[in-house]
């Protein structure tokens, strides 16, 4: 009583505040920032999912207070055993920012998250991204509606259907057409090595016939 303060409202608040944080487990963290922060984004669904699939299953019942970044490397070990590096990669980002956004408004709430937990290296994630189906969806429309110049949305189409390099495609030459083949010679070919593209209706669509003004082979 030396400071004026009531022990039994003390212990009150001590106890509420214990309870406060016995309730926020990673799940419900996951939960606010979802409808706080994710829902609405054209990518919502993949951070859901991300969250259902590989999130919760296994670190969801803990306490955020209680986390260690000795969990976090755990969960991102088997991610990557189970779905390889590269969704382990992207399920410590979405992570990162559920757990950011909670300790801009938690006090009480340091994430165990540091630098170092990628499972891959930068150039590596650079050169592994992957569009999803609403991105590529996205581009498609986009394409749809550029007039000028004509040739770029074919293009752009046909690296889609044909899974090529740019370059790969830039530099096409009609003496790689073969009847429902596109061979693409291994001189240009990152192996050295030819390499065959069956022609799907819809590319064939797309390269059959040269818009004027664009320029490349044929």
């Amino acid at each position: 009583m030396g400071e004026g303060k009531d022990p039994g409202k003390v212990e009150e608040q001590q106890r509420k505040a214990q309870l406060r944080k016995g309730a926020a487990t990673v799940t419900a963290v996951l939960d606010a920032f979802e409808k706080d922060h994710v829902e609405g984004l054209r990518s919502g669904g993949q951070v859901k999912a991300a969250f259902s699939n590989h999130v919760r299953p296994r670190i969801g019942d803990r306490s955020i207070y209680d986390l260690k970044r000795s969990d976090i490397t755990t969960m991102l070990n088997e991610i990557k055993a189970e779905s390889g590096p590269v969704m382990a990669d992207r399920v410590l980002a979405h992570v990162r920012k559920a757990f950011n956004w909670q300790m801009i408004q938690d006090d009480d709430f340091k994430s165990p998250i540091v630098r170092g937990m990628a499972k891959t290296m930068p150039k590596e994630r650079a050169r592994k991204r992957i569009l999803a189906d609403d991105e590529i969806r996205d581009v498609w429309t986009a394409l749809d509606q550029i007039e000028q110049p004509a040739c770029y949305p074919r293009y752009v189409k046909s690296l889609l259907f044909a899974m090529t390099r740019r370059n790969e495609s830039a530099r096409m030459h009609t003496d790689e057409l073969e009847s429902d083949l596109w061979i693409i010679p291994g001189s240009r070919y990152k192996n050295k090595q030819d390499h065959v593209i069956p022609i799907t209706s819809a590319l064939r669509e797309l390269i059959g016939d040269k818009p004027a003004g664009c320029k490349g082979n044929s």
